[in-house]
């Protein structure tokens, strides 16, 4: 426990290596190659009830709800899978009930599929860890904290945009690029390439 960030619980993860954890419960949401922040949590919950707060959030953002949520097996509850079903929306992972030596060779290769799909969001959590801070929170205060966290989510979502950019400049054709540079300057040289 920290005298100076109260608001950070201790949470009983019983991982190995590391049987207690501390910090945020972060529920993100992958669509299209962007993440988007549901929840922030800092008390120990069951995340299991993020999955409508998910779904409600995407249609808040694109109009309708999605056609399918790839989630971990944790979120597929008996309510979960009854309200996802209600709105049409299919709940895909593996079912918390059947044992993997039960399930068919077509669902044992749809369950693989649909673990494939969870890789992204995986991915964006490993790549805000590893390269942008998301482990290492360094601030006091717990909005701070929040913001750290809405910050590097932020940047994410910035590289994913540049991707977008680059192939879209990279198909340019020269001609068009020349007749974008000449129109935005006249025909005159750009200061920066004046010394060269």
């Amino acid at each position: 426990m920290s005298i100076h960030q109260p608001y950070v619980r201790p949470m009983k993860r019983g991982k190995s290596g590391s049987d207690v954890e501390f910090g945020a419960k972060v529920g993100l949401s992958l669509s299209e190659g962007f993440v988007s922040i549901d929840t922030i949590q800092w008390d120990n919950y069951d995340e299991a009830g993020d999955v409508r707060k998910a779904a409600e959030n995407y249609k808040q953002r694109y109009g309708y709800y999605p056609k399918k949520i790839y989630a971990d097996g944790k979120y597929r509850t008996k309510t979960n899978m009854d309200w996802c079903r209600g709105h049409g929306i299919q709940l895909c992972g593996r079912n918390r009930r059947k044992k993997k030596q039960n399930l068919s060779a077509e669902e044992r290769r749809q369950l693989a599929r649909d673990s494939r799909k969870r890789i992204p969001i995986e991915g964006k959590i490993g790549q805000g860890k590893r390269k942008y801070g998301l482990d290492y929170v360094m601030t006091k205060l717990q909005n701070t904290s929040e913001s750290w966290i809405g910050a590097v989510i932020f940047v994410l979502n910035l590289v994913r945009w540049e991707q977008y950019f680059f192939v879209f400049f990279q198909n340019v054709p020269g001609w068009l690029f020349r007749m974008i540079y000449f129109r935005l300057f006249q025909g005159k040289t750009h200061p920066a390439f004046q010394k060269l």
